[in-house]
């Protein structure tokens, strides 16, 4: 073979993981990405004037790209490529259907993988790009066709598409003791979870709650998480916010408890976890202050759709979620 500047592709096509290998669909949210493969065969001069199979390096595969077929340029700023997928986030549609066989390919094509993903929504048609080894770009016979869908918004207005519900957890008694005095109570664990319904929650963003150094200021690891403690006469509130991931037991009381315990969160999966806990007089604290935070949290369904939510307590100590912009 003479020099690899004389290769040119000798079959060049690209083909999405949708059921008829031409099309598919993903949610223009920019963060849901589809694959799409890219199959191509090479041929290069030999120093006989030969035509032979050649293979692209790694190097030349990389100067692949995606354009739109309509404009015959590039694809537009909010369509995005990348040679990787980027994130946890389902690449397959609701409802897709993957192929009923494997992409046929020739024993001497190599294929290579580009995501893509976009905040328009709307039909494009794709094809894709490779310079030669002589500079001169080749394109792909066909195209394929991504239809970018409009992405759900989850919101409290639209009860269709989330779901937060109430349960009392645990209750139980307490003593604690100071100076003389010893005192008893009740106290009582309840749980909101929070989640979307119509396509499975992945992930959820906590902004704003209870800082660690509230929790270095007042030396109490039980304030961990805490973004409410509305101490009055005959009872004490504190309530939590909780990373989202796995069931965990936390400490939690009041300040001079006996014997301070652990609760359990995160019972319930592919759900945001919101914790009340309440305490009967009396409840008097060494606590210098009460304090409100004022959380949000963005929640993310497994194909990257979100909502952005915050949280509040009212005057009947019950968690409410509102809409957060």
């Amino acid at each position: 073979m003479s020099s690899s500047s004389k290769w040119e592709a000798t079959s060049f096509e690209i083909l999405t993981q949708g059921h008829d290998r031409v099309s598919d669909q993903l949610f223009a949210n920019g963060r849901m990405q589809v694959p799409l493969r890219i199959n191509i065969k090479a041929a290069a001069q030999s120093e006989s004037g030969e035509l032979v199979p050649y293979k692209l390096s790694r190097d030349e595969l990389d100067r692949i790209r995606l354009k739109d077929y309509h404009t015959n340029g590039p694809l537009p700023g909010a369509w995005k490529e990348s040679d990787h997928k980027i994130g946890d986030w389902s690449d397959t549609f609701p409802n897709g259907r993957a192929p009923e066989e494997s992409a046929p390919s020739e024993d001497d094509s190599q294929s290579y993988i580009l995501w893509i993903q976009t905040t328009e929504s709307g039909l494009k048609h794709i094809q894709a790009t490779i310079p030669n080894g002589q500079g001169i770009w080749q394109t792909t016979k066909n195209s394929v066709a991504l239809n970018a869908v409009n992405p759900i918004k989850y919101r409290i207005s639209e009860l269709h598409n989330i779901e937060y519900r109430k349960t009392e957890v645990a209750k139980g008694s307490w003593t604690g003791q100071k100076h003389v005095e010893v005192h008893r109570g009740e106290w009582t664990q309840y749980n909101w979870y929070f989640s979307t319904t119509t396509h499975q929650t992945k992930h959820v963003e906590l902004h704003d709650y209870s800082p660690d150094n509230l929790q270095f200021k007042l030396g109490d690891k039980k304030l961990r998480n805490a973004w409410r403690m509305k101490a009055e006469a005959n009872s004490l509130q504190i309530a939590y916010v909780w990373e989202y991931g796995q069931r965990q037991e936390v400490p939690f009381g009041c300040e001079y408890m006996d014997n301070p315990r652990t609760m359990t969160v995160n019972q319930a999966e592919n759900a945001l976890c919101v914790t009340l806990l309440s305490f009967t007089h009396p409840v008097r604290n060494n606590w210098p202050h009460n304090f409100t935070y004022k959380p949000w949290f963005e929640i993310f369904d497994i194909y990257g759709n979100s909502g952005r939510f915050s949280l509040r307590l009212t005057d009947d100590n019950a968690v409410e979620f509102e809409s957060y912009s």
